[in-house]
């Protein structure tokens, strides 16, 4: 008999249980290995401009990768929450730039340019629980998957970074709901 689908709530609920059990040791040896997956990957080393969150959280650590001197070439936009239904990708100076947002999350301080200026190469995000076909849960408010939907015919790469347990079977989606390309865990690189 096959498992029926589950409810994004339900799942979300469960991955947070799961995420907040997680140890600090674990979680910090964890994301580095997510992001040395990430950073070995030829679409990164490629990359020239990339959308990075600023984790916060439970979320994959990635703040280390914003002043790593290896990584100077890079530009990287951060979200930045500007309305209830929107996202503003703006581009990253300096960690003392950053100030506290909404909900908590660090945030650029000042919005110097309109992320959609810069056309970027790959988008790095984080979510609640990831299935294997890609299909993403966040905390619920759709501000990626806006975001994702303006992207969908430019073939920027969405790399979704997530431990093991957030993996997840099948769950309800909706019409809005974007896929990832490619998700990486502390064990996997999986490339829908």
């Amino acid at each position: 008999m096959a498992n029926p689908v589950k409810d994004k709530s339900c799942v979300r609920k469960e991955k947070k249980i799961l995420l907040n059990g997680l140890s600090e040791d674990y979680r910090r040896e964890a994301s580095g290995r997510i992001i040395r997956s990430l950073t070995d990957m030829e679409l990164w080393r490629k990359a020239q401009i990339i959308c990075l969150y600023y984790s916060h959280g439970n979320e994959v650590e990635t703040t280390a990768l914003l002043e790593d001197e290896a990584y100077k070439d890079k530009t990287f936009l951060l979200p930045k929450v500007v309305s209830d239904t929107e996202l503003l990708f703006t581009r990253f100076t300096s960690l003392r730039d950053m100030t506290p947002g909404a909900f908590g999350i660090m945030e650029p301080g000042e919005v110097r340019e309109d992320g959609t200026i810069f056309r970027p190469d790959i988008v790095i995000t984080p979510c609640v629980a990831v299935s294997r076909d890609g299909s993403r849960i966040g905390h619920g408010r759709g501000y990626y998957d806006r975001y994702f939907a303006t992207l969908t015919a430019s073939g920027v790469k969405k790399i979704c970074l997530a431990y093991e347990c957030q993996l997840t079977g099948d769950f309800h989606t909706d019409d809005t709901d974007v896929k990832m390309d490619i998700i990486i865990t502390e064990r996997e690189i999986i490339r829908v």
